[in-house]
């Protein structure tokens, strides 16, 4: 089991309400989440608990921080505990970040490899309306980790960690993705290399021949570098070690000097590589089934959009040429009658044009239907562990759309 706090980068931009129809409104019937209760409320139905929420969020006035604090609880399968059990899993990880009495709103989802949980909880207490924030939270979310493991007989895993921000964010990619990170990558290949420079132009020269590039970027350094696939990645430099921080830097190599030689060639540049070599040709296949949807996609928009054009074209000059015959027809009306009647028939116009466009948009939606681009991880859980045909791909799928 895994707890690991969500936080927001800015807090003007915190919305409790916002944050539980994201993690409720699912556009899938099959993603939509499995249970939902709010804890500590007045009432258990969901719209008038955030109501509830955001209203006593409001009676203080006095915090500038995030008044909202989202976990997420991960488990090592997809299969859901019993719900005593997961009412009692919330009520522990709760009440040792000191939310016991607050108020909350638990979303569980099944939507991906593993069963999660959701937990909005409202930092603001109810009665007192003061604030808590919660001190080194994530040593007591792996206190918690550990206690409900043992207590109910679920998978242990290591909550003692070092890492923290990009370190972190690393792990979450290698976890979930299974994809070997930036920061790993540099660690296996380039670290050693890289502290063995003993001046800044021999560190700039070694980092190029990994494919990397290391320059100042605010307080720090930063690494880029480009991947086998021409996208570009940065990295915090002593996120991937602490002897390259600034700090450690400068202390052995003396003052940061930028690269000099810009003409020395790659040796090994970092590539995504699965962690789980089985998965490979399974990803093959799911990057030549998502490029073909693409293609199939981009086909369906060419001719709907032709289609649109053609319309409204059509009905430029339906009305061009009404428009002409009644000023040649209507002579003897008056100016005011004129503009009257012309007036109506743009009215006209402008509706027909807004028919077609709304047409056009449900069919951009149908094409997104028919032509469903899934994730790595989606693709994963509805796909068969065998290879993909395309050719089951179905090329004029489009052609049954009603224009």
């Amino acid at each position: 089991m895994i707890a690991k706090h969500i936080a927001i980068k800015r807090a003007e931009k915190s919305s409790f309400s916002r944050l539980v129809n994201y993690l409720v409104r699912k556009e899938k019937e099959e993603d939509r989440p499995s249970r939902v209760i709010a804890t500590n409320c007045v009432t258990s139905t969901l719209d008038f608990a955030v109501f509830e929420i955001e209203c006593t969020q409001e009676r203080n006035t006095r915090a500038r921080s995030d008044k909202t604090y989202h976990l997420v609880i991960s488990f090592d399968s997809n299969i859901a505990p019993p719900d005593a059990v997961l009412a009692d899993i919330e009520h522990e990880f709760c009440k040792a970040l000191g939310f016991e009495e607050h108020q909350r709103i638990s979303v569980a989802h099944n939507d991906t490899e593993n069963f999660h949980i959701h937990l909005a909880i409202n930092k603001i207490h109810p009665q007192k309306l003061t604030i808590q924030e919660p001190y080194r939270d994530f040593w007591k979310l792996g206190k918690a980790c550990e206690i409900l493991e043992y207590r109910h007989g679920l998978n242990v895993v290591n909550h003692r960690t070092n890492n923290r921000g990009l370190q972190s964010r690393a792990q979450d990619m290698e976890h979930h993705a299974g994809v070997s990170s930036l920061q790993t990558w540099i660690k296996a290949n380039a670290l050693l290399a890289l502290r063995a420079a003993n001046d800044w132009q021999s560190f700039h020269v070694t980092a190029m021949r990994f494919g990397l590039e290391l320059f100042e970027r605010g307080n720090g350094f930063t690494f880029k570098a480009v991947d086998a696939d021409g996208q570009k990645i940065f990295i915090k430099a002593s996120s991937v070690d602490r002897s390259l921080s600034k700090t450690s830097l400068e202390k052995r190599l003396g003052s940061f000097e930028p690269s000099i030689d810009l003409s020395v060639k790659v040796r090994e540049r970092y590539r995504k590589e699965f962690m789980d070599t089985a998965k490979k040709s399974l990803y093959q296949n799911y990057l030549e089934q998502r490029n073909s949807i693409i293609r199939l996609r981009q086909r369906a928009y060419r001719d709907i959009q032709k289609n649109k054009q053609e319309r409204i074209r059509a009905q430029k000059e339906y009305f061009d040429a009404k428009r002409k015959l009644i000023k040649i027809t209507l002579k003897f009306l008056g100016p005011i009658a004129k503009k009257l009647i012309l007036n109506d028939l743009y009215q006209d116009y402008r509706k027909s044009i807004k028919e077609i466009n709304t047409q056009y948009s449900r069919q951009i939606d149908q094409i997104k239907l028919s032509y469903e681009l899934l994730s790595w991880n989606q693709w994963q859980r509805k796909t068969p562990m065998t290879t993909t045909k395309i050719s089951r791909l179905n090329p004029d799928a489009h052609r049954g759309i009603k224009r």
